[in-house]
């Protein structure tokens, strides 16, 4: 006989992006080698990152960063460029015109 007990997932942080996040444009990248920060493609062709590691005296704003692309993004990705590096690079695909 096999007991299931199911418990509520509890975040471990809340933040407000106060943008429109396309769907199947996130990624998890780590720009410093270190750590693992939120990428998102927005409806109005910008790239948010949210690092939670970032520590400032304006904590909201401060963890997020936006990268203006200008153009419809199509696709979003993020990895290490070349085996020796540590940090990851962010690829963000764009419609041609």
């Amino acid at each position: 006989m096999f007991v299931f007990v199911f418990n509520m997932l509890i975040p471990a942080f809340t933040f407000k992006l106060e943008q429109s996040i396309k769907s199947k444009l996130t990624t998890i990248g780590k720009y410093d080698g270190k750590h693992s920060c939120l990428t998102c493609g927005t409806s109005g062709g910008k790239v948010l990152i949210h690092n939670p590691h970032e520590h400032n005296i304006d904590e909201d704003k401060k963890q997020i960063k936006t990268l203006n692309i200008n153009k419809e993004i199509t696709a979003i990705s993020a990895g290490q460029l070349h085996p020796e590096k540590k940090y990851d690079i962010i690829l963000v695909g764009t419609q041609v015109s």
